[in-house]
């Protein structure tokens, strides 16, 4: 059988663009799902990306004036987790470098549904804010127990983000459920579940954070608790409120402060402002193969209702991360409050603990 020649060289033509066709494909998508990674970690920095297919090496160079040794770690243990990359080598290169010859800045734009953590970080010592957490707290007073159980379920979920080189913003959804119970009764007996679920809307440029919500919260004193103590008076406290808590990122230091207003609710005799001060510290040293750090908290909360007397809350331990953990962090903490209490209808009633927690939060 004699083959035509012209049909022979068409065929090896082919057979050579499709596979350069596939090979550049597959450089693409890894340059592309490498980027996105890098992004999340210098969202407002000059990035380049080569891969290498035939090597499976990844070579990235970031271009920035400030100290970045941190967050190169952090990307150098999540690009190492990657399947279809061998080597990664990250190099820093200051932007003085580049004037002689200045490279075009590529426009970063990113959406995601769906995506990883949150913008707006959750306050280390905020007791109300959407967490999985269990604590165990010693109470000086005995207002309602001495042996307290403290739990949190819930979470900020963020649904949709946009994020380019200047600023991100992302609309999200925050549900939880905070619960206290006496475990020097026997039975164990609930005091007070506190449910909250709300809408929020976050946006972050450059060190600044702003976080606004619009939520619900209703608060239900336990049955057991209501039967042992029959002279206490039930108050159906329940309201819709909105919430706006603005903050800077200073080193190692980010202070916050926060603005509520009840729109509505019940009884409608108790006053609708409050606001919150607070400071959080994360570590710059990292140990325990580079999974901990030293973290800690101070939160402030001031309600019209009690005249505006604070109640305070601090923590302070140890936190563990894991950059492919979307997002979440374990904390360890030592846990102390005085103040006017946070649980429900036992506002009027002045608490003072100290305890141990464990938190998961983004």
């Amino acid at each position: 059988m004699k083959i035509n020649k012209g049909y022979l060289l068409s065929i090896v033509f082919l057979c050579v663009v499709f596979t350069n066709l596939s090979k550049a494909k597959s450089n693409e998508y890894t340059e592309g799902y490498a980027q996105a990674i890098i992004d999340n970690y210098f969202p407002e920095t000059s990035t380049s990306v080569h891969f290498d297919h035939k090597n499976k090496s990844l070579k990235i160079i970031v271009h920035s004036d400030i100290p970045v040794e941190e967050e190169k770690n952090l990307l150098q243990n999540r690009l190492d987790a990657l399947q279809f990359v061998d080597t990664t080598e990250i190099f820093v290169k200051p932007k003085a470098e580049d004037k002689a010859q200045p490279a075009r800045k590529r426009k970063v734009s990113m959406n995601e549904i769906l995506p990883n953590g949150a913008l707006f970080q959750a306050p280390i010592a905020d007791p109300r804010w959407p967490a999985f957490s269990a604590a165990y707290q010693y109470h000086n007073n005995n207002n309602y127990g001495r042996s307290i159980f403290g739990l949190s379920f819930g979470e900020n979920l963020a649904l949709y983000r946009r994020q380019n080189d200047s600023y991100a913003w992302e609309v999200g959804l925050q549900a939880g459920l905070f619960g206290a119970l006496d475990m020097g009764s026997t039975p164990t007996r609930l005091i007070n579940s506190d449910y909250m679920v709300g809408v929020n809307y976050t946006y972050q440029y450059k060190n600044w954070g702003n976080f606004f919500s619009f939520y619900h919260l209703s608060s239900h004193v336990g049955d057991e608790y209501l039967i042992s103590n029959s002279s206490i008076n039930r108050i159906n406290l329940s309201y819709e409120s909105l919430n706006w808590v603005t903050s800077i990122q200073l080193g190692q230091f980010r202070p916050y402060i926060g603005l509520d207003y009840m729109v509505h609710k019940d009884p409608s005799s108790i006053k609708p402002f409050s606001f919150t001060v607070g400071v959080d510290y994360e570590g710059q040293e990292t140990f325990i193969f580079k999974t901990a750090r030293f973290i800690g908290g101070l939160h402030l909360h001031s309600w019209q209702e009690n005249k505006y007397k604070a109640t305070t809350n601090v923590r302070g331990g140890i936190q563990f991360e894991n950059p492919v953990w979307y997002g979440r962090t374990l904390k360890f903490l030592v846990d102390y409050s005085h103040g006017p209490s946070r649980q429900g209808q036992f506002y009027i009633h002045t608490h003072d603990y100290i305890g141990l927690m464990m938190v998961v939060s983004v």
